[in-house]
């Protein structure tokens, strides 16, 4: 028996010691992955001069008006359509079960009911694809202000425009610490500039939005594959991982993150001496290990993903339709011929320039792994988008993409100043002078860019959305009228109980459907790229329309004359434009009207600047370039003096969208408004079936000898 212990006893032993070794170094492997983030996000955060002068800029720019039309969902409603839903997303986290954007979204579908302030407002049917991470970072401040009594509205549309303003402050300082490594400071500088005036990165750091968020955790994961190309440990790809999954978690963003996620294991892995059989056990390897990191960190950001069908059934809903030509035709060549019209030949070319410095030095033996990684990301971004995204185009989406062009530009400046210092003193003084001038020429050229945002989101007073609705409110509409909105238009619901806003075309089986006594058309919709590609090709008629029928404003807007339209029964009462020559409600006892006002520089000064540059370098393409430039730049500072001024009381005018008001005479009067008519339906099968266009169909009883369907 003692012989039998004694046999026992190596056996056992060295199975603990094992196991207990391999939990050691599995929590050291983690921690280690820990300290790269920390490492990472600490290296790349910092402060210089510099930054800190944009940071002051950009929080002092946009941080103040965080709280603009944040006062009930209604209100936030009445501007940008993606708001609302991400609000009731975090909304929703509050209540049973904990943390799932779900319970408010698909609520009324479930048979549930919403809280009242929520009103008529149901996503039931819009869908939401957005994984947790934005939503849940908002969470983290919201639940705990909900438990101290704050109240959703403001609260939940304010910390999501925090987050979303605070991750674009992160993002410039990640890239301009990213380039300032890879490329040198003037490079950085010229890439956060980029950034900093590009119309799609403000508009997206201050609404309610996760693509601001997913760019900093994007840009931050190329900062970490860097790390592991060049040093190939475990815990930096851990740390990858890690950030994969939570890119995944915010957006739907693994797929374009895979092949530069690939390539910096590549690269680590080939930092091992060993045979080729080997290095591709090891890489293969070490990809497992990394998908299923990002797959662990996507389950903890995103767990509704794995606990219930919802997320994906409406995740596959919304894929088939951005993966289908629903507006127009859309192809990878529009996508591209927009990215160049949106940054224009110069910068473009400069990127470019870039592309080919970093793989020439890769070709000729100096693999810069940093800039290879980003070009990898950046072209992963854009072909995922322009080849699979068919529903419209919307630069915004790949700011990752625009990222990387503000990186690579920064390379081509960086680049040439670096080889015209080689030149001599002349060269040198040269580069001094290209430092200077590039980057002034950026701000130059899109100074307007951000100061626009800053402060047309301080005249909300002011736009037309808020316009109409007080026009309204003093005896222009009556509070029981139904009123149809498309979109961008604010009544209270206080004092209109059945105005309705879809945030989406308006068709005459709508107006059937709805029986509205007014209608609200915004330029927002009508004007939008997509719409009006629309309304020039479409040839539905009134009671034969198709999916995305745009009949009713192709009708509609052909008059500007107030009075009978030309669909019968429908008069058009007026519009709301920033142009136009009434003034809006309770103007300043002290502002001047739009007719008596005096631009800053004076109304005459863009022709008054074009003929004198004309005059000093001459009608020559240089001299007609610059005559362009000194116009542009005299119309934005009038521009933007026009704006200060209305902030400060000096001027009354109109800001916003144009809304065009029609009123809908009730059918059956001498002047009204026809309708088809019908007879009672089977439950489900509206007659308005027998008119959409779309292969659906109505039977009027249970009589039918068609086939139940």
């Amino acid at each position: 028996m003692s012989e039998l212990k004694v046999s026992a006893q190596p056996v056992v032993g060295p199975r603990r010691t094992s196991a207990r070794a391999y939990l050691q170094r599995a929590a050291m492997v983690l921690v280690g992955a820990a300290r790269v983030l920390v490492t990472e996000v600490h290296a790349h955060l910092r402060l210089d001069p510099f930054l800190a002068v944009i940071a002051v800029v950009f929080l002092i720019a946009f941080l103040p008006v965080v709280g603009r039309a944040t006062d009930t969902p209604q209100m936030l409603r009445c501007c940008i359509v993606d708001e609302p839903p991400l609000s009731m997303a975090l909304d929703g986290m509050r209540v049973m079960p904990y943390g799932d954007p779900f319970n408010f979204i698909l609520a009324l579908a479930k048979g549930q009911t919403l809280p009242g302030y929520w009103g008529d407002i149901n996503y039931a049917g819009v869908g939401y694809y957005y994984g947790g991470v934005y939503v849940g970072l908002g969470f983290l401040v919201y639940g705990p202000l909900q438990a101290l009594g704050f109240p959703p509205f403001p609260t939940a549309p304010v910390i999501l425009r925090v987050l979303s303003e605070l991750a674009g402050l992160v993002s410039l300082i990640i890239i301009y610490n990213f380039a300032r490594r890879h490329i040198g400071r003037i490079g950085a500088v010229v890439a956060v500039l980029l950034l900093l005036t590009d119309s799609f990165f403000i508009y997206y750091s201050t609404i309610v939005h996760p693509d601001m968020t997913q760019l900093a955790l994007a840009l931050l994961a190329l900062a970490v594959a860097t790390r592991h190309a060049e040093d190939g440990g475990v815990e930096s790809l851990l740390a990858l991982g890690l950030l994969s999954g939570a890119v995944q978690g915010t957006k739907l963003g693994g797929p374009w993150l895979v092949p530069m996620a690939a390539l910096a294991v590549w690269f680590g892995v080939r930092r091992y001496r060993a045979s080729t059989v080997r290095l591709l056990a090891r890489l293969v390897g070490r990809g497992a290990v990394l998908c299923l990191t990002a797959l662990v960190a996507y389950a903890v950001t995103t767990p509704y993903a794995f606990v219930s069908p919802d997320f994906l059934r409406m995740t596959t809903r919304v894929v088939e339709i951005h993966t289908s030509n629903m507006l127009v035709t859309t192809t990878a060549w529009t996508w591209l011929a927009r990215l160049w019209a949106h940054f224009g030949p110069a910068i473009m070319i400069l990127a470019a320039v870039g592309v080919a410095i970093v793989a020439l030095s890769a070709l000729f033996g100096r693999v810069r792994r940093g800039l290879v990684l980003a070009v990898i990301l950046g072209a992963s971004q854009l072909l995922w988008y322009s080849l699979n995204e068919k529903l419209w185009v919307e630069l915004g989406y790949m700011l990752v993409a625009f990222a990387v062009i503000a990186l690579l530009s920064g390379e081509a400046v960086e680049f040439a100043r670096r080889l015209a210092a080689r030149a001599g003193p002349a060269g040198r003084a040269a580069g001094v002078i290209s430092a200077t001038v590039v980057p002034a020429a950026i701000v130059a050229a899109g100074w307007w860019t951000t100061a626009e945002y800053a402060l047309f989101d301080r005249l909300l007073a002011t736009n037309t959305a808020f316009q109409i609705g007080r026009w309204a409110a003093v005896g222009n509409i009556p509070p029981a009228a139904r009123i149809l909105i498309d979109n961008t238009a604010y009544f209270d619901p206080r004092q209109f109980p059945s105005a309705y806003m879809r945030g989406d075309l308006l068709t005459y089986n709508e107006l059937y459907r709805y029986h509205p006594d007014y209608i609200v058309l915004s330029s927002d919709i009508y004007d939008a790229a997509h719409f009006a590609e629309l309304r020039r090709t479409q040839h539905y008629t009134m009671q034969n329309e198709g999916p995305m029928s745009l009949r009713l404003y192709q009708d509609l807007l052909r008059t500007d004359r107030p009075g009978p339209s030309p669909v019968p029964g429908i008069d058009y009462v007026r519009a709301f434009s920033a142009n136009a020559e009434d003034p809006p409600m309770d103007c300043p006892a002290a502002a001047v009207l739009l007719s008596d006002y005096r631009p800053w520089l004076g109304g005459d000064a863009p022709e008054r600047l074009s003929a004198m540059s004309l005059r000093l370098f001459g009608a020559n393409p240089a001299g007609r370039w610059i005559a362009g430039r000194l116009t542009g730049q005299a119309v934005a500072i009038n521009m933007a003096g026009r704006l200060i001024d209305e902030i400060r009381g000096r001027l009354c005018a109109s800001t916003g969208a144009t809304l065009r008001v029609y009123r809908v005479n009730q059918p059956g009067a001498p002047d009204g408004f026809s309708e088809p008519i019908a007879s009672s339906s089977w439950r489900g099968l509206s007659p308005l079936d027998a008119f959409d266009g779309a292969p659906s169909h109505w039977m009027p009883s249970p009589d039918d000898p068609a086939e139940h369907p």
